[in-house]
This record gives C-alpha cells, structure tokens and sequence, in this order.
C-alpha cells in the first residue's frame, strides 16, 4: 500500500518569515518543493496570511480544512532575559491581550467582563508529541508594545513570554475547526522601548527555518 503523506500548511503573516522555502510571494496556499531538504514524507503547501488577527482568520478560516496540520512559523518580541534573541519557542498559550474595556482608565479583558460568555478565552495550544522546543505563553496585541507604560501593563496583566500580532488567532480558527496546530516563534528583538537597531531578523529567521525543517522531519506518525 502506498504511503499517504501528511498535508501540512505552512503560514505566517509576511513572506519574510518564510524565508528559506520556495515561495514566490503569492497570497493564496501553494504547493511547495521540499525534497531538497529530505522532507518527502509530507506535503508542504505555503502561505502568507497578512499581518494581524483579521487577515489571519480570514485566510485560515479558507484553508485550513484542507489541511493534517498547520504550521503556523513567524518572529516575536521577548519580554524579559530568560529568551535569547534568535531562539525558537513553541507557544503552549495565546491570549487576545488587548481585547478588552477601559473602565474609567483601568484596562479590563474582555473575558473577564460582564460579556465575558461571549468573548475569546485564552487558550491552551495544541502540540505534536515530542517537542523540544522551549514552550511559552504568549499575548497576541493588535498595537506591538514600544513604551514603558504599555509594557509594563501586559507584564502585570498576563506575565508573557512572548508577544505577536498574529499567534492566538491560529488556535482560535484551528480550534473551530478541528485542525492540528503548533506555533513556533523565533525571538527577534527585545519587549522595550521600541529599539529597532537592536533586532537580528536575520540570525531569528534562519534558525526557525532550521527548527522548522527540524520538525517536519520528526512527523512519520499519523497526528
């Protein structure tokens, strides 16, 4: 009997964060090559999602059906010292951060107020067995954080690891409709006023290629 291969979407927001595969830029899933990097047990098909939450679950909510798992890669912000900048972490919890009510000057979240039966929950992130990677929680934020006053408000609100724009918006769409995920984030830059001379995009991008590749080789059991 012929071997049926895993079906896996790889995403992120821009095509910079794909870098490393066959991509040319198109914002539909395509087929990609991988037999240069031994990968021949799966089915690769890539996307560029677009940046923040509202193009994530648009394009995924379109896709990802057709998929075994989707593999959703990108770079991240580190907050504090414990992440190095170039290291790569799977997310094992996203949150919407900043969805939520100001009442009278304090930030309240959204599911933790009076609407709160109605709102997105934090989630738990699905994992496939094995993992080595370093396992973080992350805050998904519509503004990236580039004062002292808002960072220090995440940091008491939810005491992240990491932050996107994009990342609980995978568990949210994937979670709906019944779809294996993880979610892998290369730490570019420090959570700080905002400094971007201090960012290795490069360094960050080439190790999650790496990981990536890393992954995907480990994945010769069904789901």
């Amino acid at each position: 009997m012929s071997q049926v291969n895993l079906k896996v979407l790889i995403c992120a927001a821009t095509p910079l964060e794909l870098r490393g595969w066959m991509f040319d830029e198109q914002d539909v899933a395509r087929p990609c090559s991988v037999l240069d990097v031994g990968l021949s047990h799966v089915d690769i098909s890539l996307m560029a999602m677009g940046v923040g939450v509202a193009s994530t679950v648009m394009r995924l909510t379109q896709y990802a059906a057709r998929f075994d798992l989707v593999l959703n890669v990108g770079l991240a912000g580190a907050y504090g010292q414990k992440l190095a900048v170039g290291q790569v972490v799977r997310v094992a919890h996203d949150v919407f951060a900043d969805y939520g009510i100001d009442q009278r000057g304090t930030f309240v979240p959204l599911h933790r107020s009076g609407i709160a039966a109605h709102a997105p929950q934090p989630m738990d992130c699905a994992c496939v067995e094995g993992m080595h990677l370093p396992a973080v929680r992350a805050i998904t934020l519509g503004t990236c954080s580039g004062s002292k006053a808002l960072i220090e408000r995440n940091i008491s609100l939810w005491n992240p690891d990491i932050e996107t724009m994009e990342g609980a918006a995978v568990p949210f769409v994937c979670q709906q409709l019944g779809v294996q995920f993880v979610c892998l984030r290369a730490i570019s830059n420090r959570v700080e006023p905002r400094n971007v001379e201090a960012w290795n995009i490069d360094l960050a991008l080439s190790n999650l290629y790496r990981e990536t590749v890393g992954l995907l080789a480990d994945l010769r059991q069904p789901l």
